[in-house]
């Protein structure tokens, strides 16, 4: 038979599959994220005086508060969901991740 007969039939094939729920539509991909860690109140100080960052410029960056910052320094506070993430990735990926934030103008 025709090639064009064949990706024909192979269409109607996978699109019957489809219908009875026998096969997926597409391709699953799941990707595999770096475990989010807890850091102590020395390693958040020290992952910010690495990149000579005061707490005030940290709290500008992560869009909290300066007394979110301070109290995780003090360790009387530990950061939370998206900062600690912040956190990680600052730590992890150093100056490629602090220059996404800088403004280009």
């Amino acid at each position: 038979m025709s090639e064009l007969f064949n990706g024909i039939m192979n269409g109607i094939e996978e699109a019957t599959e489809l219908v009875l729920g026998n096969k997926t539509k597409g391709r699953v991909t799941r990707a595999e994220f770096v475990p989010v860690r807890t850091m102590t109140a020395a390693q958040i100080k020290a992952i910010r005086t690495r990149f000579a960052l005061s707490q005030i410029e940290l709290a500008a960056l992560m869009d909290v508060s300066v007394d979110a910052v301070r109290k995780w320094e003090q360790g009387k506070n530990k950061p939370e969901g998206p900062s600690r993430r912040f956190l990680q990735g600052l730590d992890l990926r150093g100056e490629d991740f602090l220059h996404t934030f800088y403004r280009n103008d």
